[in-house]
Order: C-alpha cells, then sequence, then structure tokens
C-alpha cells in the first residue's frame, strides 16, 4: 500500500515511511510469520459445514421472495408500466407538480 500512497517517491523513501509507522506501532519489521497455525480451529470448521449443510439441503432463503416477483413480473414487465401507474395515481399532469 505504502508503494501506492507514495508513488512518485523512491524505494529509499517507502521504506522508512513503513519502518516508521511500524516503529510507532511498536511492530519489528524483521519478524516473519512462522508458517500454517498448528492446529486448525475444528469447531468453526463444523459450524461451517453445518451452515452450509442447512442452505444446500433445504429451501433457499430467496426462493420465496423469487416465486413473489415471477408472479408479478408479467403485469410489470411493460418498460413504460411505471409511468402508466404514475399517471393513474397522480393524473396526466401529475408529472409537473412533481
Amino acid at each position: 500500500m505504502a508503494r501506492h500512497l507514495f508513488a512518485d517517491k523512491s524505494e529509499e523513501f517507502i521504506h522508512a515511511q513503513v519502518n516508521a509507522l511500524l516503529s510507532s506501532l511498536d511492530i519489528d519489521s524483521n519478524v516473519r510469520g512462522k508458517g500454517p497455525m498448528p492446529e486448525r480451529f475444528r469447531e468453526l470448521d463444523d459450524y461451517w459445514n453445518e451452515s452450509q449443510g442447512n442452505q444446500i439441503h433445504g429451501a433457499h432463503a430467496a426462493d420465496g421472495w423469487i416465486s413473489e416477483f415471477s408472479q408479478n413480473r408479467e403485469r410489470y414487465d411493460n418498460p413504460d408500466a411505471w409511468a402508466n401507474s404514475f399517471e393513474q395515481q397522480h393524473g396526466v399532469n401529475g408529472w409537473v407538480s412533481e
């Protein structure tokens, strides 16, 4: 990110800014990650798998909305339907007051 923020600056300037930020946060810039975590969180994996299993086997949450939308689609499929609906509610000159 520093390279994007300081795109017009030299690499030395960018490294100096990053080191200053890390130092101000008491972060040692020489510490590297030690690789993957030795053990996974099985409990979280179980929660994830359970939540995904419910969605796959059961009805999808949006199925009801899709069904309702499909029933009204023919009524609103005309691109001018919204304009006609407005004119029915507010009259032909209703556009002027809006």
